[in-house]
């Protein structure tokens, strides 16, 4: 019997409103894969958008305490999500930051 790959399904919160979005993931997926599509699925939301993903639960960090306002997620690009997140996954949530270009 083949057991399908099980997928990551992760939530996103636009920071400062209440869109939200739950999109899945190849756990097998590199982070800068997966950076790419979290940004090719919010252009299908906002066209001309720039977009940076913090992973939620950053409190206390280098901007302060707002969670919102933490460094975006920066990873070198071997590292895989199952790397990152592993049994955690389930956990993990991110918000998504507009930027100006």
């Amino acid at each position: 019997m083949i057991i399908p790959e099980e997928l990551y399904t992760f939530y996103f919160k636009i920071v400062y409103t209440e869109r939200t979005f739950y999109w899945n993931f190849s756990p097998d997926m590199k982070i800068n894969d997966f950076i790419n599509q979290v940004t090719n699925n919010m252009r299908e939301i906002e066209p001309d958008c720039n977009i940076e993903i913090v992973e939620a639960g950053q409190y206390n960090n280098i901007n302060g305490p707002d969670s919102e306002m933490a460094p975006k997620i920066n990873y070198y690009h071997e590292y895989t999500l199952n790397d990152l997140y592993g049994r955690k996954w389930r956990n993990t949530s991110f918000y998504i930051r507009f930027i100006q270009m």
